[in-house]
């Protein structure tokens, strides 16, 4: 009789072992889940279902800036300036060096009109290659905005060499010569 429990009670051991694993994988999300929980939400447009994975984010990975930036990123895209200032310099306490982190705080100045303080942290961005995607327009634009045209013309033209199909460059280029750029003959 005990040789027929022994095997019964190893099987149920097992599969108790097992769901246990189970829930406590549930329980303790991957970085990778929450992640794809955020983009899932932000597409939806669900913005609160976003936030509480990002904040989740933060609560079990602290140290990932990832987690910071993007919930930077929300409160940008809701024009919760502030507090994505705040979650910025979150990140950059983790990480001072982090160039994406960098890159969205001028962002962020810039929308706010705070031209100087973009300026200072693009110019600190400058020695360091290679650039991250949107850097050099991001300068372009706050030289510009800041009333340095010459600089700004300077780093556009540059800008639509290396990329004439940037609706954005071509605007800007557009304003400095008070012409539409026709792609095949250039400026």
């Amino acid at each position: 009789m005990l040789k027929k429990i022994v095997p019964f009670m190893l099987f149920a051991l097992l599969i108790l072992l097992f769901q246990g694993c189970a829930a406590v994988q549930m329980q303790n999300p991957s970085k990778r889940s929450l992640m794809e929980a955020y983009s899932r939400d932000m597409r939806s447009n669900h913005f609160d279902l976003a936030r509480s994975a990002l904040l989740e984010g933060t609560r079990r990975y602290p140290s990932e800036t990832v987690f910071w930036n993007d919930l930077a990123y929300l409160d940008f895209r809701q024009g919760h300036y502030p507090s994505a200032e705040k979650m910025l310099n979150r990140g950059l306490r983790i990480d001072p060096g982090n160039q994406g982190l960098l890159l969205n705080e001028a962002r962020l100045y810039l929308a706010e009109g705070r031209l100087a303080d973009a300026r200072r942290i693009l110019f600190q961005m400058l020695p360091r290659h290679p650039w991250l995607h949107g850097y050099r327009l991001l300068l372009a634009i706050v030289e510009v905005k800041d009333g340095n045209s010459e600089a700004g013309r300077i780093l556009f033209e540059d800008l639509y060499d290396h990329h004439p199909g940037d609706l954005l460059v071509k605007s800007y280029i557009e304003k400095f010569y008070h012409l539409p750029v026709n792609p095949i003959q250039g400026r």
